[in-house]
């Protein structure tokens, strides 16, 4: 996760990125772009496991990928905008999404 974060997204993003949650297995951003997943679009097979998300996605991005493989990151909300999100302490957080 350490490497995931610093060579990857905050090389992708810089000060347009705000770590929000972490815990063991777990992180959490709020990420300053158009696109989030056009944007990692050609790392999915390298980096994310996409086997929970809509084969309609609507960003087109490449589902069915790397499921349940170790090291593959894995959005927890399948591919759905998260618009809020509050958290207390590890493993006690909530959040809503977009439809």
């Amino acid at each position: 996760m350490f490497d995931f974060h610093y060579t990857y997204i905050k090389l992708k993003y810089g000060d347009k990125v705000k770590q929000l949650y972490t815990d063991t297995v777990s992180l959490m951003y709020e990420i300053e772009t158009e696109d989030f997943y056009r944007d990692i679009s050609d790392d999915v097979e390298a980096r994310f496991d996409t086997s929970d998300f809509d084969e309609d996605h609507p960003s087109g991005i490449r589902t069915g990928k790397n499921k349940k493989l170790i090291g593959m990151m894995k959005d927890e909300a399948a591919g759905k905008i998260i618009t809020e999100f509050a958290a207390l302490r590890a493993k006690l957080y909530s959040y809503m999404m977009d439809g």
